[in-house]
């Protein structure tokens, strides 16, 4: 496998856990952790935009150190981003960027959309601004596809995704495995292993993908 991606969505306690068990499989330098910066909405917009919450920080700062990449996911998770102006969506671009890089001293490469919504201008936005890749949250894709701005995915850890139409998920796992053309991006939320008590499931899934690095 010649691209193998693991990224993980959202701010959350338990993302320190999950990094330590990806790492554990010499995951590390695979792994983008996309962290929403929790920063208030209304402060965002208007003046100087105020630092994350202390956790929030100090939990990208833990990661970086950890070996893990850091990839934005704006500067608050905003599920209507795309329907925003074109200021706001560049300011949450741009500052979530420049924020993440003075934490961690390292460029932020890689924005993953929020609910994977975007659109042609924001699309633009984010390569203007300095971003390699930014990621969508469509499933069961094998291939990056043409537009490295707007990158599907291949696997996410949840079970009650419409498209896997009710298949067991290591199942729709080993399938989208099998399948593979060089590209496999799996991803997943850490609020979503605990409800769904997925954290065993995962760990064999790391176990599989760590034989193919």
């Amino acid at each position: 496998m010649t691209d193998l991606i693991l990224s993980i969505d959202d701010y959350n306690p338990g993302n320190i856990e999950l990094a330590k068990l990806i790492k554990s499989y010499g995951l590390e330098s695979n792994t983008i952790f996309f962290i929403d910066l929790g920063v208030d909405r209304k402060k965002a917009m208007t003046g100087s935009v105020p630092p994350p919450p202390k956790a929030i920080s100090d939990q990208i700062v833990e990661l970086s150190r950890m070996g893990f990449e850091l990839g934005s996911h704006l500067l608050y998770h905003d599920n209507d981003f795309k329907n925003k102006s074109k200021y706001e969506q560049e300011r949450q671009i741009k500052r979530s960027k420049d924020i993440i890089k003075g934490l961690t001293g390292k460029e932020c490469r890689y924005l993953a959309y929020c609910r994977g919504r975007s659109n042609k201008q924001i699309r633009q936005i984010v390569k203007d601004s300095g971003y390699i890749s930014a990621r969508n949250t469509t499933v069961l894709k094998t291939a990056r596809g043409d537009d490295l701005f707007n990158m599907p995915t291949t696997f996410h850890l949840c079970p009650i995704r419409k498209e896997y139409e009710g298949r067991d998920l290591d199942r729709v796992f080993d399938e989208q495995l099998a399948k593979g053309k060089g590209y496999f991006h799996y991803w997943l939320h850490v609020f979503e292993l605990d409800k769904y008590e997925l954290w065993k499931t995962l760990e064999g899934h790391l176990q599989k993908i760590s034989k193919l690095v």
